[in-house]
């Protein structure tokens, strides 16, 4: 994945910004009529297309990359937050190992068992 897209609105700052997985924030649009708000952004299954919608007078618009394509690397550094210790799954000395030879995240290797993947 890459980074996430925000709608925001109110106080006159009706705009998109994108947030990257180091934490940097940057505005893509901004709508500069007064009454009208961004809603919903979303990309197409292929990445290629992004959506967003205006609430009035009620138009979506589809706007044509090039966007930067998705990094498993950058995929990964936003998986790294651990959750508290009260809920986070139980990963046993196995699965740590093959998170580690496949390197990926313990989270990420967790979520792959519990999907079904024989792990090795």
């Amino acid at each position: 994945m890459g980074d996430l897209w925000i709608a925001e609105d109110g106080g006159g700052n009706d705009r998109i910004v994108g947030l990257t997985p180091e934490g940097n924030i940057y505005t893509f649009a901004e709508n500069m009529m007064n009454g009208s708000e961004f809603a919903g952004p979303t990309f197409s299954p292929d990445g290629n297309t992004f959506f967003v919608n205006m609430q009035t007078p009620g138009i979506t618009f589809a706007i044509w990359g090039p966007f930067a394509r998705r990094n498993s690397t950058r995929r990964r550094a936003m998986n790294q937050a651990l959750p508290p210790a009260s809920i986070a799954p139980v990963v046993s000395d196995k699965l740590t190992a093959f998170a580690e030879e496949q390197g990926m995240s313990i989270l990420e290797a967790a979520a792959l068992e519990r999907h079904g993947m024989p792990i090795l």
